[in-house]
């Protein structure tokens, strides 16, 4: 049996086996590929309302899950849901840095003081905002770090991509 070529295999969107990747491979196109992506990095997820971030399931927290067939399904009757994710349940915590509460600034100034932090994973939203997902446990702070910097730990939810929804608002 002979293998695909790596171009052959990504026009039909053939799946690396874990631990496998083909350079230059482009990002999912639907939302159901983007969950399932997720998924697969063993990132916990469940849907929320496109665009407001709302949780689709009550107990989204205890729902969570990286199931493929799971999510196959909660995508399959919600397309275009938005990706929520508990960071804490994979064994990581977030910072995020609110553009509009001046946090990208503040990152800046942490990083270029004590280096670039250890992420596993790293992205902006369609605002503007960073999240940096880190391997381990911490204790939920808000502004500790800087202006605009938020440490979310155990019982928090973020959004990954490719989701439109907006960060979540907290109390300082």
């Amino acid at each position: 049996m002979h293998e695909l070529s790596k171009k052959l295999a990504q026009l039909i969107g053939v799946q690396p086996p874990p631990g496998h990747t083909w350079e230059n491979k482009e990002d999912p196109e639907t939302m159901t590929d983007w969950a399932v992506k997720w998924a697969n990095e063993g990132l916990y997820i469940f849907p929320c309302a496109r665009y407001l971030g709302e949780p689709m399931l009550n107990d989204w927290f205890k729902k969570a899950t990286c199931d493929e067939d799971q999510i196959c399904e909660w995508w399959g009757r919600w397309p275009e849901a938005d990706i929520g994710a508990v960071p804490s349940k994979s064994g990581h915590f977030v910072v995020a840095a609110f553009r509009d509460e001046g946090g990208i600034v503040s990152l800046d100034e942490l990083e270029e003081q004590h280096g670039k932090l250890p992420t596993e994973y790293r992205y902006h939203n369609n605002i503007g905002d960073e999240f940096l997902w880190l391997s381990g446990r911490a204790y939920t702070s808000h502004h500790r770090l800087g202006r605009g910097i938020h440490v979310l730990g155990k019982g928090h939810m973020v959004f990954l991509p490719a989701s439109w929804a907006p960060h979540i608002n907290y109390r300082s």
